[in-house]
């Protein structure tokens, strides 16, 4: 036999291989969270479009209602679960734009932030540059932890214009940017992609702008907020008055736009500085049915305070006003404040405490009230536990805050000031809590929001180590550099950092250190680390880290051994974020790669139970130290590094661990990978859920046996990356199985690319089992674009194959200009052949979305099949799975990668011919319905289908496969050494009855295969006529012509229907 006829059935023991199936799905979606164990009464919500592939799994760590109950998460796989850590715990800090001032851009200040309902964040602020002022936006992405290239917004040819701009996005996802103008005007800008882009929205959209000369009637622009909230846009200026005569010039402008920012009208006046109406570094805040204006009011102590109204129409200056700190957070033409709404409804307000070195802490409440205002960490006691930003030292501190809430925890932009430095007005950010698998531990056992401990002491790279309070030592080179402080090789010297305080040992210390390794660095020695030491004058211990490029290790100084393995998993060269728990003679490490995405997920380093303890030279005082640590051609930058010891560290030593007292956060709640969770009803502590990812694409929709099994149900990859889809046919995959079949089929409909390989899984490792080109036998085609149509260019160039094409075959295929070039799908075509003689009747395809980049001729063309079979031989070989690789980068028409329907099974041969008559009845979808009037109007539901019938009526002789003694015929499909029969002459009927029973007739789909020619090697069919995704249609009939039963009966069948899938 050299030519047969057959089909692919489906095994129903298919299943996806998830572990070797590497894709990405599009459009990904949230399923519904599932129960793994507790009560019934509780409902979990899950919303969002996920970034992530991974089931989050979550569990309860305190029990409650909507807002008491807390959650924790993992994803499916982790060891370790995700704790938060409430905003007053720094988890990265990132240098924005650095300038000393001596050369473009000379300044960067004002910031203001927002985050979308995309996930990204955007901050703005204004950019001095030579000879003007701008206004420029960044974009923030979460997934990927990156900061885009500033985009200008604005510019201003005066370096002293003031612009301070503010964003806001309306309920559509258009994003406004508001800012002063010079007139005394605001300026409205939008962009409607995420901030990528910005165009003029309205060039003034005040009808009276704000008189800002330098008359004693008129005002200093000093700080612009904007919010949507609900109603319309709501837009407070800040102002300061030039009257002189006032005791209190700093106040406020407030204005509502109910036209989308087009324009804006001053609601009341603007404030008087009067009976308590003044104040300034303000933010605006919507809360549910509320307006919220969050400020200093320097009439009263310069104390911050609350205003709340229930419409941007309201004058805030008629509503009361409520204390929101008892610190100075105010002075004389200073003051810092910035606030964001959480997404359970607390705010968090953070501000300098002036009369407390600058620190900056924050205060919280929740709502309806907003009037319980509490510390966060206990953020005002003597020890500085809690407190964000705690430098020790009035010579250098954070100001010109702004914030926003994104992904679980805040965002603190800002400048700073500093005594020596000339960074001062470089901006930065710092994350501030959010999710992590190591969560501080609390100031009590609550738990409670507002009780997490803080680092009571912190440095970043705002001013040199020295003048902030630690004690330098060594002539090694420091500088302030690119965000980061440079200790730069010399191999003579050294520069060491230290801080030391008599705080009692008992209740331990934490320290964390964020740095890059740039040269040198060493294991053996102490050259590049930190070290942390626990001592009274009786007792002492102390560790030490070492860091070279590659590597990190943990010292026991006292004992002058290594504690545990090294730590490998983060490079310190590539910038490593370090934790260390130190208590009694314990030690635990934490580390990961540096970075301030939402997760901060540690990796457990080296720890020990049994520190050496020196009782006979204790030194008096705990101390922590950094830097280049004895003279060597090392180099490092250290980032940041943060510090806590004493009564506030103690409950540490039995708490900071993932397995106990995890704390939780109530919800609502963003989660993780653009996941937010919510809940109805009452959750009990340790009751667990699973929240499932989907997808609108979802491999699962195009995998063998899915239903709806049709070609226009499609998986849809992310992007063009290699794609892998493992289907296993074996309970186990390391133990092979026979697939029922000597050949077996690999359908692809609904499909958009042309290059791949079918893998098989021989219980031990994948191996090729062949590739495949679906354009095989229609490529390198010289071609010629005329408008929207291609063709077979004239003679001359080359000699194209030559193939004949039926009228609206390739209807849905693709035609590929060139390997790298333009893909477009095809519309239609007549029939015709594709040779360019003028004596030929040449075919010409109708293509979609031309756009005049592909070319007007070339060589290399091909037409991309939408569907297509690859036919393996198996060679007698037994594997317990099959895999399809997709190539990468194919240049497909959609710039991603497709599926409709996947069938993978065994090749049955039919080796019987079927009778003469075979019919193939096309079905238009389409039907003309008559209205009233008479006129035919046509309604186009589905795409055409159609019907194929054969039958074996001539009849079949089953003498050779019946009876005591058969003589069978075997054939086979494949002309391979090795090659196994896949099916013997006269068993044709009783095998269609077999298949239309275990694929249950129409339940399972199947491929049709009118004409297969015999070969050595695997086979492409991708032709229209030459595969059918069908279903059976008909019962099959086994009629018998003459013989006596099983044993010489010549038997027939009725027609045979298999009706198209579309």
């Amino acid at each position: 036999m050299t030519v047969f006829r057959g089909l692919i059935i489906p095994d129903t023991r298919a299943i996806l291989l998830g572990a070797d199936t590497t894709t990405t799905e599009r459009d990904p979606a949230v399923g519904t969270p599932e129960k793994v164990s507790g009560e019934n009464s509780l409902t979990l919500i899950a919303t969002g479009t996920p970034s992530g592939s991974d089931t989050i799994l979550t569990k309860a760590t305190q029990s409650g209602a909507r807002g008491s109950a807390a959650m924790a998460w993992q994803r499916d796989g982790d060891a370790l679960y995700r704790g938060f850590n409430p905003p007053n715990v720094p988890q990265g800090w990132r240098s924005l734009l650095w300038t000393d001032g001596s050369a473009t851009p000379f300044k960067a200040t004002d910031p203001n932030a927002l985050t979308l309902s995309s996930g990204k964040v955007l901050v703005t602020f204004e950019r001095e540059v030579t000879g003007a002022r701008e206004v420029v936006v960044r974009q923030y992405s979460p997934d990927t932890d990156t900061w885009s290239s500033a985009v200008t917004v604005q510019s201003i040819a005066d370096t002293a214009a003031v612009l301070r701009p503010c964003l806001l996005q309306l309920p559509s996802g258009r994003v406004l940017l508001f800012h002063f103008l010079p007139s005394g005007n605001i300026r409205m800008h939008f962009s409607a992609n995420d901030g990528a882009a910005w165009a003029i929205g309205s060039r003034g959209i005040l009808a009276d702008p704000i008189p800002n000369s330098t008359a004693t009637a008129d005002y200093v622009l000093t700080r612009l907020r904007c919010v949507w909230s609900g109603d319309g846009i709501a837009i407070v200026a800040g102002v300061t008055s030039n009257d002189t005569s006032l005791s209190f010039r700093e106040m406020f402008a407030q204005y509502s736009s109910v036209d989308l920012g087009a324009s804006a009208q001053l609601v009341g006046a603007i404030w008087d500085g009067l009976n308590n109406d003044d104040g300034g570094y303000h933010d605006l805040l919507a809360l549910p049915g509320e307006l919220a204006l969050i400020y200093i009011n320097h009439s009263r102590l310069r104390k911050p305070h609350i205003r709340r109204v229930g419409s941007i129409h309201e004058p805030l200056q008629d509503a009361d006003d409520v204390v929101v700190s008892p610190d100075v957070w105010g002075a004389a033409a200073d003051g810092d404040l910035a606030a964001w709404v959480e997404p359970d409804g607390r705010v968090v307000v953070v501000g300098r405490d002036i009369a407390a070195t600058q620190n900056i802490i924050a205060r919280t409440a929740t709502g309806p009230d907003y009037d319980g205002w509490t510390y966060l960490g206990n953020s005002a006691t003597a020890t500085s536990a809690g407190r964000i930003v705690a430098t020790g030292s009035t010579n250098g501190y954070f100001r010109k805050l702004a914030a926003c809430g994104a992904h679980g925890r805040g965002m603190l932009f800002h400048s700073w000031s500093a005594a020596a430095g000339n960074e001062d007005d470089s901006l930065a950010v710092l994350t501030l809590g959010g999710w992590s698998s190591v969560p501080l531990p609390s100031l009590d056992y609550s738990d409670d929001y507002d009780q997490a401990v803080g680092y009571s002491l912190h440095y970043y790279p705002i001013e040199l180590p020295g003048g902030v309070g630690w004690t330098a030592a060594g002539a090694g080179p420091q500088a302030l550099a690119a965000g980061a402080l440079a200790l730069t090789a010399s191999a003579g010297t050294n520069r060491l950092y230290t801080k030391t305080d008599t705080e009692a040992v008992t209740h331990g210390a934490l320290l964390n250190v964020v740095f890059t390794q740039t040269a040198g660095g060493s294991a053996a020695a102490p050259q590049i680390g930190a070290r942390l030491r626990l001592a009274d004058g009786a007792t002492e211990r102390e560790v030490e880290l070492r860091a070279t490029a590659i590597k990190m290790v943990l010292f026991d100084v006292v004992a002058g051994t290594q504690v545990g393995a090294d730590m490998v998993s983060h490079r310190p060269d590539a910038g490593v974020d370090v934790l260390i728990a130190l208590q009694g003679t314990s030690v635990k490490v934490w580390f990961r790669a540096a970075g301030s995405g939402p997760d901060t997920q540690y990796k457990a380093g080296p720890a020990s139970a049994s520190l050496s303890v020196d009782s006979s030279t204790a030194a008096a005082t705990n101390r922590v130290q950094f830097g280049r640590i004895t003279a060597s051609a090392s180099a490092v930058d250290w980032i940041s590094v943060g510090y806590l010891s004493g009564t506030f560290a103690g409950i540490a030593g039995d708490r900071l661990t993932n397995a106990i007292n995890l704390r939780g956060r109530s919800l609502p709640s963003y989660l993780a990978d653009g996941i937010t969770t919510d809940q109805r009803g009452v959750a009990y502590t340790n009751d667990q859920w699973q929240i499932p990812l989907t997808a609108d694409y979802a491999l699962s929709r195009a995998l063998p046996l899915a239903e709806p099994a049709s070609p226009r149900v499609e998986w849809r990859s992310k992007t063009e990356a290699e794609a892998k889809i493992a289907i296993r046919l074996s309970r186990d995959k390391t133990e092979v199985t026979d697939a029922l079949g000597d050949m077996i089929g690999v359908g692809l409909f609904g499909s958009n690319f042309s290059a791949g390989s079918i893998e098989g899984y021989n219980g031990s490792a994948w191996v090729s089992l062949t590739s495949f080109n679906a354009s095989k036998d229609h490529d390198s085609l010289d071609w010629v674009r005329r408008g929207d149509t291609v063709r077979p260019n004239t003679p001359g160039l080359s000699a194209p194959p030559v193939f004949m094409s039926h009228a609206h075959e390739w209807a849905g295929s693709y035609f590929k200009f060139s390997a790298d070039g333009a893909c477009r799908k095809i519309l239609t075509n007549p029939g015709g052949a594709w040779d360019p003689a003028s004596t030929v009747r040449r075919v010409a395809l109708s293509l979609e979305g031309t756009d005049g980049t592909e070319g007007t001729l070339g060589t290399t063309g091909a037409i991309w099949p939408g569907s297509f079979a690859v036919l393996v031989p198996l060679k007698g070989v037994d594997y317990s799975a099959f895999r399809i690789v997709i190539d990468a980068s194919q240049g497909t028409a959609e710039g991603y990668y497709k599926i409709g329907q996947i069938v993978i099974g065994r090749v049955a041969l039919l080796a019987d011919q079927y009778a003469w008559g075979r019919t193939i009845d096309t079905i238009p979808g389409a039907e003309i319905v008559e209205g009233r009037d008479g006129k035919d109007r046509p309604d186009v539901f589905a795409p055409d289908r159609r019907v194929v019938e054969f039958g074996w009526s001539d009849g079949v002789d089953e003498r050779k496969v019946e009876g005591d003694n058969p003589t069978p015929v075997y054939l086979s499909g494949s002309s391979a050494s090795g090659a196994l029969p896949l099916a013997a002459e006269g068993g044709t009927v009783r095998a269609a009855e077999g298949i239309v029973r275990a694929i249950e007739g129409p339940r399972r789909a199947l491929v049709y295969l009118p004409r297969v020619e015999v070969g050595a090697n695997a086979v492409v069919l991708s032709r229209r006529d030459s595969l059918m995704l069908a279903r059976v249609a008909s019962p099959i009939r086994r009629e018998v012509v003459v013989g006596d039963e099983l044993e010489n009966e010549v038997v027939r069948t009725a027609a045979v229907t298999l009706r198209e899938i579309i």
